[in-house]
């Protein structure tokens, strides 16, 4: 499953109870009331093993972000949600990293429930670690985009518009996870 831009449907073990999920902020201009909502996220490894804190740089991961809004205003929110994943390099050696959800931007459904979901796949190598390894701060994000256009598009333009492209809302997300070391394991058990 790449990405669920419908929203979670059917008997989904519910990722706002499960342990194995980091608790995030999310915040918006709005009393709570009006508009709120809660953010988790979870980073997996290639073999399963999940909640990953040392992972393999050279085997496939993902991290998984579910966002649930509520308040009175849900059913007026149209727009879409920019899922990312940034890592900030603490270590020598590697460059910071940017990767966007997997299925690309998550349209908003003012009828439905208000939970969303994103995978974020990262491919084996895409973060280049030291010998030795990596430490790495991994923030997975969401940000709130209007239907608004940033700048009037020329009409030769076509396709969808990107998270550079629209304008972004008064509501974002985040879940900041510990630490996280990466190496390049040469030894498989």
């Amino acid at each position: 499953m790449a990405i669920d831009t419908t929203q979670a449907a059917g008997p989904v073990l519910d990722p706002f109870k499960d342990p194995s999920f980091k608790h995030g902020e999310v915040e918006t201009d709005l009393d709570r009331r009006f508009l709120g909502g809660d953010v988790v996220a979870r980073i997996t490894e290639s073999d399963g093993e999940s909640p990953a804190r040392i992972i393999d740089a050279n085997e496939n991961w993902h991290v998984d972000v579910w966002l649930q809004l509520t308040g009175s205003l849900l059913p007026m929110i149209c727009g879409s949600l920019a899922f990312r994943l940034i890592g900030e390099n603490i270590g020598p050696g590697g460059d910071d990293y940017e990767r966007e959800a997997d299925g690309g931007l998550v349209s908003l459904n003012p009828c439905g429930n208000g939970r969303y979901h994103a995978r974020i796949s990262v491919p084996a190598n895409a973060i280049q670690v030291e010998n030795t390894g990596t430490p790495y701060k991994l923030v997975a994000a969401v940000t709130y985009l209007t239907v608004c256009p940033l700048r009037r598009r020329d009409n030769a333009q076509s396709g969808k518009p990107g998270a550079n492209d629209l304008r972004p809302g008064a509501m974002a997300a985040m879940v900041t996870f510990p630490m996280t070391l990466f190496i390049y394991e040469g030894v498989e058990l």
